[in-house]
């Protein structure tokens, strides 16, 4: 590290000497950086952010032509800066600085410069930088990041500036004048907007649409019903179907009645169209109707084409729950078997037991298929009370009913369970005892995995080895954040979210290179994250990195991408999946982290073994910026959403 930090110092030094010389400030900065933790960052930049306003201007003209490739130091420190006054609080350092920044625009010719400093503007500018920012909307180069910065700053003033800049603007500038209007959702330029529906530039067309669907201004109805009518209710590259949707959504929060009526009529209107516009009418109106739009689900149950009944299915499930348990009862008797599948399928992940009765009515199905979905739905729902219906189905059922009791029974871990397997063994024929048999070895199995992980937390080999303890089941002395809802039950520790997501729990100290060690346990449909190098504010599943915690087996995350499975890198890095406990039992996991080098070991299994370096280079698989990625440092912690999962025996060894 010392030598990189000296070649980068000399680099400064050949490149920018007349500059640092004629600056003490700057000269004692650039050989400051780049910073040995964000400690000391911070440190650096609070004295930064007390310069003068000559000085700060100064280090805004550092900034060289992109293709010199000499800007990797001087764009770190401002940056650094601009995060560091853009925390809360800091309103007079923040000031300051903007401030600089927008004045070393007007000195500056350089537009990759400009360009990077209207890009840090983003984070801290408020009103009093907007007349500095105006100008450069003119600017074909620099229009994008201009409009930009009048977004994040928002407000009547923002909104004035893009309206007059409307009426001079180019082809190209007007396309982000326009999205800027829109993401300011300012109904004063809807008149002066609409004109460019009619537009000969199809991306100006575009921003258009988008600007009209995000204000939602009702004097916009007639033109994008117009264009939808225009496009045939299909998603195209005209992007007009969508924003008629976006608008009917977006105008239900000014004037329900009529987003309501749009929303019936691209009903009526898409009834003989592609199969794809009709869905997505179906999901407006249920998003604007919500339960009452329960009745027109059921109507859809009972359509024609497969595809439409299981996607008015899908949209049903938010209402799938006790208040509405009859209308299920009724929907479940009555359906087509694919549509009692499906049912099936998302009551076992419900807390619906009033429904219990009839889906054990559906254990004795004509159809095999409904009735392996009913015994997995029972087991889900009913568990021990379930166990004498499953004894005889081991005793007279098919390989399909006999492989779903299996699965049910491996979600009933308890000493009841255990005992009347045992007993039945004798009686059962010789498929159903290699069943029981093996239900019986895996709980032993699970059980031993679970006292071994103790045993071995407890080893003074481990100890010796440099592992340090961060949970003993004691206290939450080394951690911080939500420590309401991340509580101590029994010596283990729980997150009870009381409201929304549950919020992050975080330790107290930050860690580069280690080895994690824990234990968890899910409940049905969990989903938490386990945060590396992560910072204490922004969203760890891009300001810092998620390792994914997660019932990826849960019928609702049927469709997560294979970077969402439990131990992926979230959006970055995709995990092998198979090798979660069964829901309720313990897991235990490793994590790895050396540099670049992350590797993921799951109850004995290497799930992910890779390095970030690629996507850091070449981008993420979900496409989304990841600043996380670079971080070298920062904290472990536990990234709720919403669910009950429990932790135990946790250290820590540092590398």
């Amino acid at each position: 590290m010392r030598k990189i930090h000296t070649i980068i110092i000399c680099l400064l030094a050949w490149g920018l000497s007349t500059q640092a010389q004629e600056n003490k400030n700057i000269a004692t900065l650039m050989a400051q950086l780049p910073a040995q933790d964000f400690h000391q960052l911070d440190v650096t930049m609070a004295k930064v952010a007390t310069w003068g306003e000559e000085d700060l201007i100064a280090l805004a003209h550092l900034l060289k032509p992109m293709n010199t490739g000499e800007n990797a130091v001087v764009e770190y420190a401002l940056s650094g800066l601009s995060a560091y006054v853009g925390v809360p609080g800091r309103d007079d350092l923040r000031k300051r600085v903007a401030l600089a920044y927008a004045k070393s625009l007007q000195k500056s010719t350089d537009k990759d410069a400009q360009s990077f400093i209207l890009s840090q503007l983003q984070g801290i500018a408020q009103d009093d930088v907007v007349a500095y920012v105006a100008p450069f909307l003119s600017d074909n180069q620099l229009a994008d990041p201009a409009s930009r910065v009048l977004v994040a700053v928002g407000g009547d003033l923002a909104k004035k500036i893009l309206r007059e800049a409307l009426s001079d603007a180019k082809q190209h500038n007007l396309i982000f004048i326009v999205q800027a209007l829109g993401y300011l959702k300012d109904n004063k330029a809807v008149k002066a907007i609409m004109p460019y529906v009619n537009n000969k530039n199809e991306n100006v067309r575009k921003a258009t649409y988008f600007a009209l669907a995000a204000i939602a201004d009702p004097q916009s109805k007639d033109v994008l019903t117009k264009i939808a009518d225009e496009s045939n209710y299909r998603f195209d590259t005209s992007h007009a179907f969508g924003a008629y949707l976006n608008y009917i959504k977006n105008l239900s929060k000014k004037d329900q009645k009529l987003a309501e009526q749009l929303a019936s009529d691209l009903m009526r209107k898409t009834d003989s169209h592609e199969m794809q516009a009709r869905i997505a009418a179906l999901t407006l109106v249920v998003d604007l109707q919500g339960e009452k739009s329960l009745p027109l689900l059921e109507t859809a149950f009972n359509g024609p084409n497969k595809t439409y009944r299981i996607a008015a299915l899908r949209l049903a499930t938010s209402y799938m729950n006790a208040h509405h348990v009859d209308f299920w009862v009724k929907l479940l008797k009555n359906s087509q078997s694919e549509l009692q599948i499906e049912m099936l399928k998302v009551m076992a992940t419900t807390d619906m037991p009033a429904a219990l009765p009839a889906i054990k009515e559906l254990m004795n199905s004509s159809d095999i298929d409904v009735k392996e979905a009913a015994i997995r739905a029972a087991g889900r729902l009913g568990g021990e009370a379930l166990l004498s219906d499953f004894l005889a189905i081991l005793k007279k059922g098919e390989a399909k009913e006999i492989a779903a009791v299996k699965h049910a029974l491996l979600t009933m871990r308890s000493k009841k369970v255990n005992m009347a397997l045992q007993e039945a063994l004798p009686t059962l024929p010789w498929a159903s005892k290699a069943t029981v048999l093996s239900v019986l070895k895996s709980v032993e199995e699970k059980e031993s995995a679970q006292v071994y992980a103790v045993k071995e937390f407890d080893a003074e080999a481990e100890k010796k080895d440099g592992f340090h303890v961060l949970f003993d089941g004691t206290d939450m002395d080394q951690w911080q954040g939500n420590t309401r809802d991340y509580t101590i039950e029994y010596g283990e520790m729980v997150i009870n979210p009381s409201k929304g997501s549950g919020g992050n729990l975080y330790t107290k100290e930050e860690f580069s290179d280690f080895t994690f060690r824990f234990e968890f346990k899910l409940s049905p449909g969990a989903n938490n994250g386990l945060g590396i190098r992560t910072p204490l504010t922004g969203n760890a599943a891009y300001e810092g990195i998620e390792i994914q915690i997660i019932d990826n087996d849960a019928e609702k995350y049927k469709y997560l991408k294979p970077y969402q499975y439990h131990g992926s890198l979230y959006g970055i890095m995709a995990a092998k999946k198979g090798f979660l406990n069964p829901v309720g039992m313990w897991n235990y996991q490793e994590v790895q982290v050396k540099g670049d080098h992350i590797k993921v070991i799951l109850n004995g299994n290497v799930i992910l073994d890779g390095s970030i370096a690629d996507a850091k280079a070449n981008g993420t698989l979900d496409s989304k910026e990841h600043p996380g990625l670079f971080r070298t440092s920062g904290h472990i912690a536990f990234l709720g959403h919403g669910d009950q999962v429990y932790f135990r025996n946790m250290r820590v060894k540092r590398l």
